[in-house]
């Protein structure tokens, strides 16, 4: 497979919103590659041998984008990529959000009031939102695209998606009121889905990250040959680490609702270890770990001492880095 990288899709043409943009999203970029982003309304690649462009993507314009995360995904669900790589890097998947029903405001930038005033979609609250699919395209750009396949009307936020290396492509949708959502697995052949499980809360539906980055991964978790995933779940009155199969079935609980789960860090496949910062006792922070769903254990500290402790596993090993701060 040649190098490729993503050529984004955003909607403006000036370097400064190209900047801005780029500030607001990772790279994204295939197998043995890297570059910055640069600004388009449809998706292209960059083959880096030859240094030519590929359009992958059709029917992008001002108000039709094409792999940039939405502005209620920027803003409410600390969502800012708006493409996905497959794991072999042969297939991308990409968002289009159409904001041609959503009401327009002008605007003008204060720090450069040399600048044109522009209209830009804002969706208001009880106002009309930005209409979003997912796509997914192969990277030769011969293919059509293949729309993923869920009730968008009653599920229109598409706040998550994750594609592993092993295991399902997947995608969390939620309704209007984030009261009720759906974890899909996607076929990236046919872009039909099947939930794998629900969440639903009379309040709202948080949503949940991985990692010891302040933003995250997005869950599921998936163990390293793809056969099971962790997922965080608030439906027992407090957050939740469960291990679930692929056919999303729970097989047990690794991190009770009262042992004062804060995140998942990371799986430590050696040791068949699910790490994650606890907190039993605000705003304390602590490192814990659990053996095959056994009895947590604290990896640093001690009890009773005021710290804020923070790990990071690595993804292909059992190498661990703890930081830790204290009054």
């Amino acid at each position: 497979l040649a190098s490729l990288i993503l050529i984004g899709a955003a909607l403006s043409a000036t370097g400064a919103e190209a900047r801005s943009r780029h500030n607001t999203q990772r790279d994204n970029w295939g197998l043995n590659s890297y570059a910055q982003p640069v600004v388009r309304r449809t998706d292209y690649v960059l083959e880096l041998a030859s240094g030519k462009e590929r359009r992958l993507s059709t029917g992008g314009s001002d108000r039709v984008t094409h792999g940039v995360a939405e502005f209620v995904a920027q803003e409410e669900m600390d969502r800012y990529d708006g493409s996905w790589w497959s794991p072999d890097s042969k297939l991308i998947a990409y968002e289009e959000a159409d904001t041609r029903a959503v009401e327009t405001f002008t605007l003008g930038d204060p720090a450069h009031p040399e600048l044109a005033f522009q209209t830009v979609p804002y969706p208001r609250p009880g106002k009309p939102n930005a209409k979003v699919r997912l796509g997914i395209v192969p990277v030769t750009g011969t293919g059509k695209t293949v729309w993923v396949k869920w009730d968008a009307e009653k599920y229109p936020y598409l706040t998550q998606v994750k594609w592993p290396r092993k295991g399902a492509l997947t995608i969390y949708v939620m309704d209007r009121v984030q009261q009720h959502a759906l974890l899909l697995s996607v076929d990236p052949k046919t872009g039909a889905t099947r939930t794998l499980l629900e969440e639903e809360d009379p309040a709202w539906i948080n949503l949940q990250h991985y990692g010891s980055d302040r933003r995250g991964e997005p869950l599921p978790l998936w163990l390293p040959d793809g056969s099971a995933f962790f997922w965080v779940t608030e439906r027992n009155g407090a957050p939740e680490a469960e291990i679930r199969s692929v056919d999303g079935r729970r097989l047990g609980s690794w991190v009770r609702p009262d042992q004062q789960l804060f995140r998942i860090l990371g799986y430590d496949v050696t040791e068949r270890a699910l790490y994650y910062q606890a907190s039993p006792e605000s705003p304390d922070l602590v490192v814990m770990r659990v053996r095959d769903g056994g009895n947590p254990e604290r990896v640093v500290g001690q009890p009773n001492e005021r710290v804020q402790v923070s790990g990071m596993i690595a993804e292909d090993g059992p190498t661990r880095l703890v930081s830790i701060e204290t009054p």
